[in-house]
C-alpha cells in the first residue's frame, strides 16, 4: 500500500503540535480571520494564516473578485455593526 505524504496539519498533529481548527481552515482558504469594526483583525494570529492563504491563493483567496466580509461593504452597512 503506498501512503500519501502527511498534510501540514496532519504532520503538526504527529509531531506532537497542537494547531488550531481555525487556524488550519483560514490556512487553506476554507475561512477567514474575524474582524472588529474598523477592520482590524481580531486575533493576529489567524491574520497572518489569512495573509499565507491569500499569497497561495488558496481556497476562496483563488477566486480574485471573492471580497472579504469585513471589508468596506460590511462597514457601510449599520445594520451589520
Amino acid at each position: 500500500m503506498i501512503r500519501q505524504p502527511l498534510s501540514r496539519s496532519q504532520r503538526d498533529i504527529t509531531d506532537g503540535q497542537a494547531q488550531a481548527l481555525s487556524e488550519v481552515l483560514i490556512v487553506k482558504g476554507l475561512a477567514f480571520a474575524a474582524r472588529d469594526r474598523a477592520g482590524r483583525a481580531i486575533f493576529p494570529e489567524y491574520a497572518q494564516a489569512e495573509e499565507s492563504a491569500k499569497r497561495t491563493r488558496s481556497g476562496i483567496w483563488a477566486n480574485a473578485h471573492f471580497t472579504h466580509p469585513y471589508g468596506a461593504r460590511y462597514r457601510a452597512n449599520p445594520t451589520m455593526n
